[in-house]
């Protein structure tokens, strides 16, 4: 096939059933038009599907779609584009369709005004796709790190031996887990008396919009406002757990929003710290993030593990609580890392600032929407 067999163009609210068809048939899922028109179609911050599609004989064969976010730098507001669901048909690959989305997405974006332009667009790339990202100048940095606290370390000797000795093993290693755990929950250099607690069954959003605002940090960062967190929670099929609010003589300090999954192939529970706010962090925030962590770890003890990938919550409350990083032993070694890369690309190419702030400062915001 050549270049002219196929014709991109801009994605439309109608291609949902064809992409909802190819994202199922890629990825080995169940999505619905529920759910398209909750990603692309209810964002707050654009009216459009940002992105592009692939034809061929009249049919979608490959997606670029982005979701908007709106960043913030100093007192500057932009929007940013999320490269997402990059998709290609089998047997349509190596045509160069990839390359070509992309090169229509942002010539698109870079020639847009400035009020609809985004800074940057930005992706969390595995190693498939990082090279396609760099012909579109796009500049790679930290790659995601998760810290997991392990409360049931039986399910993975179970899964790493089987049987019976694996059953015996099983148990040994949950008993020294949970006397490790507890010993070293004892001792935390927190203090958190100071502070209540409440546990949500949602997500308040106006809450936590609030304490986002008023606690911005100096960096670039996502904008965490009502919006956002209207959006990004209604996500069909993936509703929050549970959300805790710290207080401090009744000013809310700090947010923490919880989802739960369970993995049929290792029979194992997991508890996701999805979100949390502040992003800046004073030691005034550490520890309401700790008294947090005090109230879920006691409401969750009877999970397999909890895990986060976000950089908003403090290293020193992760490591007090036993969140151990999978890039260090011992996680190095019983689990896969995510393998994935954050990357970035200013719109216009050379704007690598805004407002005097470098723009990949934004990295440890953004790693909550990867």
């Amino acid at each position: 096939m050549t270049d002219s067999e196929y014709t991109i163009r801009p994605i439309e609210p109608d291609d949902g059933d064809e992409f909802i068809e190819i994202f199922n048939r890629t990825w080995s899922a169940a999505k619905t038009s529920e759910w398209f028109e909750w990603r692309y179609l209810d964002n707050p911050y654009v009216e459009e599907i940002p992105g592009y599609v692939a034809e061929h004989e009249g049919e979608i064969v490959a997606t670029r779609p982005y979701k908007a976010i709106t960043v913030r730098s100093g007192d500057v507001e932009r929007l940013a584009f999320h490269g997402v669901d990059s998709m290609t048909l089998p047997e349509h690959q190596r045509k160069g369709l990839f390359t070509r989305l992309n090169e229509a997405a942002i010539e698109d974006f870079t020639d847009r005004p400035e009020g609809e332009r985004p800074a940057f667009v930005f992706t969390h790339s595995n190693e498939n796709s990082k090279p396609g990202h760099r012909k579109m100048g796009v500049r790679y940095f930290g790659e995601m790190v998760r810290h997991t606290r392990v409360q049931r370390a039986g399910s993975y000797v179970r899964d790493q031996i089987g049987g019976l000795p694996g059953r015996v093993g099983s148990g040994v290693a949950n008993a020294l887990n949970r006397a490790y755990l507890r010993s070293r929950d004892r001792r935390t250099p927190f203090e958190t008396e100071q502070f209540d607690v409440e546990r949500h069954e949602s997500v308040p959003v106006a809450t936590l919009a609030g304490i986002a605002e008023s606690n911005r940090p100096d960096t670039a960062h996502v904008v965490f406002d009502e919006a956002f967190h209207d959006w990004y929670f209604a996500e069909p099929d993936n509703q929050p757990e549970a959300t805790y609010v710290v207080r401090w003589d009744g000013h809310p300090m700090a947010g923490v929003v919880l989802g739960r999954d369970y993995d049929e192939r290792n029979d194992t529970t997991m508890v996701r710290i999805r979100h949390a706010v502040p992003a800046a962090s004073t030691p005034e925030h550490a520890a309401a993030f700790a008294a947090a962590f005090e109230v879920l770890l006691g409401d969750y003890g009877d999970v397999d593990l909890l895990r986060t990938q976000l950089d908003v919550v403090p290293e020193s409350v992760l490591q007090a609580y036993g969140f151990v990083p999978d890039d260090r032993f011992p996680m190095s070694t019983l689990a896969d890392r995510a393998g994935l890369t954050f990357g970035l690309r200013p719109i216009p190419e050379e704007s690598w600032k805004l407002d005097g702030r470098p723009i990949q400062s934004a990295e440890s915001t953004l790693w909550t929407i990867a």
